[in-house]
């Protein structure tokens, strides 16, 4: 398994990425981190973005995406074994570049790919497909000013996937005051009603989730099971 560190500053500040994987997805990593990082340096920020891999092999390699703040890190980080709990935990920064973590679910191992959601981001989304299995779009429930843009980045993203690979939307948030139920994300995203977001061309599910720092989470459970089912 080759390691990468990839390392650049921006006025004494060090942004590292950690690269494990295969040479084909290093390479991929490291087009990407010049894309956005170096060819877009003004917008970078301070931010630790890592790779942590499983020496095994996994059941199936996931890519999380969706507008920035949308709560993709959070979902994310209660995906794992062990934060299920209600158990607190910091508040996760914007994603930056994209994060990479191996969790274990049970007798199962994911792969999950955490990639950030800025328009400078998303023009490289179709890099990440490559060897996924599944797709998680993460939409916030709580903000419906951006329901419509997060509607146009799905669409956009999803005619770049020629194998039509399964699709999960989160809808994050759900304990926010006003946050809209699946029936209404739905109508807003055109589930079934959309040429790439048709669930007679496209594995389709929905769950809604709600990850607060502190408190009860719902809905990761339900997740889980839903990518472990899909093909």
């Amino acid at each position: 398994m080759a390691l990468v560190w990839l390392q650049r500053t921006w006025n004494a500040n060090r942004v590292v990425i950690t690269v494990a994987t295969s040479a084909a997805t290093a390479a991929i990593a490291y087009s990407i981190y010049r894309f956005i990082f170096i060819a877009k340096e003004e917008e970078a920020d301070e931010y630790f973005e890592s790779i942590v891999l499983s020496k095994d092999p996994p059941s199936k390699k996931i890519l999380v995406i969706g507008l920035d703040g949308a709560g993709k890190t959070s979902f994310v980080r209660c995906f794992g074994k062990g934060n299920k709990d209600g158990k607190a935990y910091d508040e996760p920064r914007p994603t930056v570049g994209f994060n990479v973590k191996s969790v274990n679910m049970g007798s199962n191992l994911f792969d999950v790919w955490d990639v950030g959601g800025s328009e400078v981001c998303r023009e490289y989304w179709k890099q990440f497909l490559q060897s996924i299995h599944n797709i998680v779009w993460v939409v916030d429930s709580s903000n419906r000013d951006r329901i419509n843009e997060s509607r146009e980045a799905l669409i956009k993203f999803l005619k770049n996937d020629q194998e039509t690979r399964p699709l999960l939307i989160v809808a994050t948030k759900q304990d926010c005051k006003g946050a809209m139920k699946l029936s209404e994300i739905r109508k807003h995203l055109h589930v079934d009603t959309s040429a790439v977001i048709d669930k007679s061309t496209r594995n389709i599910e929905m769950v809604a989730t709600q990850t607060p720092q502190k408190g009860q989470r719902k809905g990761i459970w339900a997740a889980y099971k839903k990518l472990l089912e899909s093909s």
